[in-house]
């Protein structure tokens, strides 16, 4: 079989283990596309499709589809065009590689876009360790909005597991929860209650409250949070 040039398959033995274990490193040194060097290392099995195969209720994924993306990696660049995966319960990248195979990304990727192919909504995503304050829990926050104050929301993924009666199988259910946090310098706070957002703006807590009053927010949508900073911008002029 001819390899295609800059294409680099490494296959490991390790003599004396349970299971064999594959090591596939794809460097592409250019796209068709154009752009940045792109390459990945992935350790073990490239990708698993029994993996959520007893998940009967929610998913791991941000979206169970595939959609294109791009990806901003930590001294790579970014790459566009690439069908992509957030799976945010193994906090892992699963992508879809030149010749069709699905592998997970091990690279230190910073950032994520996401495009939904129907409504053509884009959706940017940020590993906490791009975000510059101290304390961020692990793991990948949705950009909300840009600016000097900018809003995140960390997506959380639970499994629980349950045997039916008389069933030998566990069933795994998947329960999707939200944190909303906003990040102003160097600080990172988590916004327990919409009103507290109008407490973290300064300079403007009773016109906010007011706002949220008179438009009845209870912080359930990610808008009621948008609305409220943006509301706060349209009074302080701040970008």
């Amino acid at each position: 079989m001819k390899i295609k040039p800059g294409l680099l398959l490494v296959f490991v033995s390790l003599a004396g283990s349970l299971f064999a274990q594959q090591v596939k490193t794809v460097n592409v040194d250019k796209d068709e596309s154009g752009n940045q060097p792109f390459m990945f290392t992935v350790s073990g099995v490239p990708f698993s499709p029994t993996k959520y195969t007893r998940v009967v209720e929610g998913s791991p994924y941000f979206s169970p589809e595939w959609m294109m993306g791009s990806v901003m990696m930590k001294n790579y660049g970014t790459s566009k065009d690439i069908f992509l995966r957030l799976d945010l319960l193994g906090n892992n990248i699963e992508y879809i590689d030149n010749s069709g195979q699905q592998l997970i990304a091990n690279n230190p990727i910073t950032r994520v876009w996401l495009t939904d192919s129907s409504t053509g909504e884009l959706f940017s995503f940020a590993q906490a360790s791009s975000i510059s304050a101290k304390n961020v829990p692990d793991g990948w926050y949705q950009v909300l909005t840009g600016g000097t104050r900018i809003l995140y929301k960390k997506i959380y993924k639970e499994m629980l597991e349950t045997r039916p009666y008389g069933s030998a199988i566990f069933e795994q259910r998947i329960l999707t929860t939200y944190e909303y946090y906003l990040h102003t310098d160097s600080t990172f706070l988590r916004i327990k209650k919409l009103k507290d957002l109008a407490e973290m703006l300064p300079g403007k807590k009773k016109e906010l409250e007011a706002f949220i009053r008179e438009n009845k927010l209870y912080g359930k949508e990610d808008t009621d949070y948008t609305g409220v900073l943006e509301y706060y911008r349209s009074l302080t002029k701040e970008q």
